[in-house]
């Protein structure tokens, strides 16, 4: 795993599902970012409550390609207000959403962080969706589908300009090396190999053919730059294995992109349920694209 596969195959492919839960706080109380804490509670409440589920998303052979993503709060979570809180299940974990909203329901009742900070999970629905399929109030009321990665390639928006913001901390690499900035060639090489990473993982096929990557790869060559603010986050977290604190960041804040972007919309519009770079099962890479015509 890592990196495309050798023959991208043309298909469907890798299948998705975003859930965003609708969460009102108790005694919770989080000042900033904190997706490695939500991640450790995550794990904790699996491992607890559903350990066959802990073992298909945690486990030491899914390390090279885990088959989920958070999406964590990153504004403050304060006693008595609501939040959203998000997960992606790819793969064959996507038929055990439920299970997630479960899990977290849990964690919700034994708390969170050393304050053990008490919230409810309220509701769960598929982003984009009009209506949730889980309500505290009445149960499973419909059951969640999972999309095609083609649902979101196959959207094309004709536009000139773009504000991609970088809504957690972006965290990738380029020969080994932190990136500590970012332009359109390595934003879509590394959609494109977070794409076959997944897809390696999950079994299923490559949704891209050769010649769309290669436009695709080509319509990012001929972009430009426009207005950067990207600056460097440090995260600390301590291990739940080794109780080692340890440090690790990404890029914040967001840059323009101006040209021809409609070639690569669709491909904008998967980055965004994927997210992007390392780290993101600890809420890492959540991008939201804006388009600015």
């Amino acid at each position: 795993m890592g990196g495309l596969p050798e023959a991208a195959r043309s298909g469907e492919g890798l299948v998705c599902l975003p859930v965003q839960l609708g969460c009102v706080s108790d005694s919770l109380r989080l000042h900033d970012f904190a997706g490695p804490l939500w991640r450790s509670g995550f794990g904790v409440a699996l491992k607890r409550q559903l350990p066959a589920l802990f073992d298909l998303l945690f486990a030491e052979q899914a390390r090279l390609g885990r088959l989920y993503a958070l999406h964590t709060p990153t504004a403050p979570v304060l006693p008595g207000q609501p939040f959203a809180l998000g997960f992606t299940l790819f793969g064959p974990a996507s038929a055990h959403a439920q299970l997630c909203v479960q899990a977290f329901a849990a964690l919700g009742a034994l708390g969170l962080g050393q304050g053990r900070g008490l919230f409810r999970v309220e509701s769960a629905s598929v982003a984009g969706a009009p209506a949730p399929f889980w309500q505290a109030s009445h149960g499973l009321t419909a059951w969640p589908q999972a999309l095609p990665a083609a649902h979101w390639l196959s959207r094309r928006r004709p536009a000139r300009g773009l504000r991609l913001h970088l809504r957690s901390p972006l965290r990738i690499k380029d020969n080994n090396q932190l990136c500590l900035s970012l332009n359109a060639p390595q934003l879509v090489r590394r959609l494109h190999t977070r794409l076959g990473q997944l897809c390696d993982a999950a079994g299923e096929p490559f949704p891209l053919s050769e010649a769309e990557l290669a436009a695709q790869r080509q319509a990012a060559d001929a972009l430009q730059l426009g207005q950067a603010q990207l600056s460097w986050r440090n995260i600390a977290r301590r291990s739940s294995r080794s109780q080692q604190h340890m440090v690790f960041g990404g890029l914040t804040g967001q840059l323009e992109l101006h040209g021809e972007l409609a070639p690569l919309s669709g491909l904008l519009a998967l980055g965004e349920v994927l997210q992007l770079g390392g780290k993101t099962t600890f809420g890492f890479g959540c991008l939201h694209a804006e388009w600015l015509d």
